[in-house]
């Protein structure tokens, strides 16, 4: 987690940040994605070679054939509820205010009980991890077929 200054927020785009993507349920000898600046070089004839820079050169850390790779595409559309909507968003002013966006989503937290809103004050971190367990549904290998 990161702890943001006093009055700044911290924002991630999710479709600009490097993650790896894992079948679920499904037992694989991928090799782990824990190294940075790896990359995936074609090698001809549909085979494909996975590296990692190393000291003495670009060390091999599996290959694979075509059909052991999954490409994914994913594309952000705006849509806009008319003409005004779209020309704020154009002017780059937002009409989110931070206070009322927290306040909706700590509600939501206290109607699933997840939160008690009389209780103690939770850090921002743990608020941020609050809603990511709450909010977001990771799949595991126990809820796959």
């Amino acid at each position: 987690m990161v702890a943001p200054a006093p009055g700044r927020q911290v924002v991630l785009g999710a479709d600009s940040v490097f993650h790896a993507v894992f079948p679920v349920g499904v037992e694989t000898d991928l090799p782990p994605y824990s190294r940075a600046f790896m990359r995936l070089h074609r090698q001809g004839n549909r085979q494909w070679r996975l590296s990692s820079p190393d000291a003495d050169g670009p060390e091999t850390i599996a290959t694979y054939s075509s059909d052991d790779l999954r490409f994914s595409v994913s594309r952000k559309a705006y849509c806009f509820a008319d003409q005004r909507h779209y020309e704020t968003w154009l002017q780059g002013v937002d009409p989110l205010v931070p206070e009322i966006v927290l306040r909706t989503l700590t509600d939501a937290l206290a109607e699933r009980g997840a939160f008690d809103p009389t209780g103690p004050a939770l850090t921002d971190g743990e608020l941020a991890g609050l809603l990511i367990t709450e909010f977001i549904d990771f799949p595991s290998v126990a809820d796959s077929p």
